[in-house]
């Protein structure tokens, strides 16, 4: 997928693609590297490293009148994508114009953000950098373009980030960072990937270093050890930032800056071709707004909501408003059922909204689920549980995590009977098999973890808890207003439902707000339709 159209507004390639043609004719340092076809078009390879550094080096030259050496056994910066990250630093300063001071963390051996800010913008950088090969070239870049009154270079040991690096009575109006992706060269090699298989493989070769790619912990740890720095510097980076390459990253890191008591944060996407970056922002300053991300409103088409008709049925004597409201109960029991974050919104007489968000899937297979629960029901009505019972038997089956019980697994035959059949574990329990749902039982099915429990169907972990069938967390459950907890976090799919009367029937409307796919829309809603209809 083409991500030009949401690159950043003021971005120079968003409208006008790089011209390889007149580049090619300009410089012949860029013209060696391109091919020519029948039709006199340049095309470049984008799998050899030194045509990415080809044509980075001439959008540099002719755009910004900067020249940089790029070494092809370190990062070579693309230019479109740097120049997003610099122009929403520059939204979030958007008050302060003149004398701005910033620090690149891990600037490496092109030092492509300072130069560019610095060309661009006149602003004044601390670069630092571990890596020998990486703080040389950057400094003999920086000298190249004469840039040394704007620049300073900075070697640092590999731990230091901010802390050791800011002097005492320093200020800064930002701080940014690139830092290293992955936690590990598995993977870096994309050997551990959430890479879809529909997902096209990337189009350039990555040149990073070992150092440059991957650190313990990946980019979250890298991050976090930021945000600790930040809490002893505060206000002396007004704002601080980073990119990050995964979207997963930013959950956790939303979770350490909440942790930490840091409220004013917001997040950005980096847009260009077909690589897509995220940034994050926080600041201890009441003044900076961070705005929504600039591509967020217009990423997704607009699609239709998804309907469910729910005829009156034959004789009924409840109102329209009357049958909206017990349709509605039904409809938070199943949210719940599913483990899915919902806020109530504007309800009135005759209609109910929520703003729902799932962070997992927990509607698949739902048949295989329902076969099971009728089987257990079944066996319930005979005695105890799956088994074939007869006699006076204090009985259990497939019981994992018991220990001084009285169970039985898969026993046949009768007699009073106290033996244990398929037991594992250890624990004062006198738990009851693979039951799921909820009632009014002391009973456990599945349940991993020890502990004197009484809860019910699927859970692990231990204590004295009451909870029942598959629910995480506390609560009564309902229809509650502070049902918020996820919504800011990573999810897998958010939407709008709305119950309404039409006439004679009640209809449930889905309409897709965001998410992963929209395929799991339609299976979300062929769950709710397999269950009340």
């Amino acid at each position: 997928m083409a991500l030009n159209k949401f690159m950043h507004p003021r971005n120079p390639y968003k409208d006008k693609k790089p011209d390889f043609k007149a580049l090619a004719l300009k410089y012949e340092e860029f013209r060696k590297h391109t091919t020519q076809d029948s039709k006199e078009h340049v095309h470049l390879d984008f799998k050899k490293p030194e045509c990415m550094r080809a044509l980075s080096w001439a959008l540099l030259k002719e755009d910004f009148g900067l020249d940089i050496e790029m070494p092809l056994n370190r990062l070579i910066p693309a230019i479109p994508l740097r120049l997003n990250y610099i122009l929403w630093i520059e939204d979030l300063l958007a008050e302060k114009h003149d004398n701005i001071k910033g620090i690149d963390i891990g600037t490496g051996a092109s030092c492509v953000y300072p130069l560019l800010a610095a060309k661009k913008n006149s602003w004044k950088f601390l670069a630092t950098e571990a890596d020998d090969f990486n703080t040389e070239y950057a400094k003999r870049n920086v000298a190249k373009n004469a840039l040394q009154d704007a620049i300073q270079v900075l070697q640092v040991s590999s731990n230091t980030k901010l802390c050791g690096v800011v002097d005492v009575g320093d200020t800064y109006d930002f701080c940014m960072c690139n830092p290293p992706f992955f936690g590990s060269n598995l993977e870096a090699w994309g050997m551990l990937t959430s890479r879809s298989e529909e997902r096209p493989e990337p189009k350039s070769v990555s040149t990073a270093a070992p150092q440059e790619s991957i650190v313990v912990g990946g980019e979250v740890a890298f991050v976090k050890q930021i945000i600790l720095d930040s809490l002893e510097l505060r206000g002396r980076i007004r704002i601080y930032t980073t990119m990050l390459g995964k979207k997963s990253s930013l959950a956790p890191l939303k979770a350490e800056l909440r942790k930490h008591g840091i409220s004013r944060f917001g997040t950005t996407e980096l847009c260009q071709g077909r690589t897509m970056r995220w940034a994050l922002g926080w600041t201890f300053d009441d003044h900076v707004v961070f705005k929504p991300p600039i591509s967020k409103s217009g990423r997704h088409k607009t699609r239709p909501p998804l309907l469910i008709k729910l005829p009156c049925a034959c004789g009924a004597t409840d109102t329209g408003a009357s049958r909206v409201w017990r349709i509605s109960d039904q409809v938070i029991q199943l949210l719940n059922e599913l483990q899915m974050t919902h806020k109530v919104t504007d309800p009135t007489v005759t209609s109910r909204k929520w703003q729902v968000s799932a962070k997992q899937n927990t509607w698949s297979h739902q048949r295989r689920k329902r076969r099971q629960m009728e089987q257990q029901a079944s066996g319930g009505k005979q005695g105890k549980c799956d088994g074939q019972r007869s006699g006076d038997s204090k009985s259990v089956c497939h019981k994992e995590g018991g220990g001084d019980s009285k169970s039985v697994g898969h026993k046949e035959g009768s007699g009073d009977s106290k033996s244990v059949g398929h037991k594992e574990g250890s624990g004062d329990s006198k738990s009851v098999c693979h039951k799921e749902g909820s009632g009014d039982s002391k009973s456990v099915g599945h349940k991993e973890g020890s502990g004197d429990s009484k809860s019910v169907g699927h859970k692990e972990g231990s204590g004295d808890s009451k909870s029942v069938g598959h629910k995480e967390g506390g609560g009564k459950g309902g229809d509650s207003k502070d049902n918020k907890q996820g919504e800011e976090h990573d999810y897998l799919l958010r939407f709008s439902l709305t119950v309404t009367q039409e006439q004679d029937n009640v209809i449930l409307q889905f309409t897709w707000v965001d998410g992963r796919s929209y395929d799991v829309m339609h299976q979300v809603v062929q769950f709710f339709r397999n269950r009340l209809q």
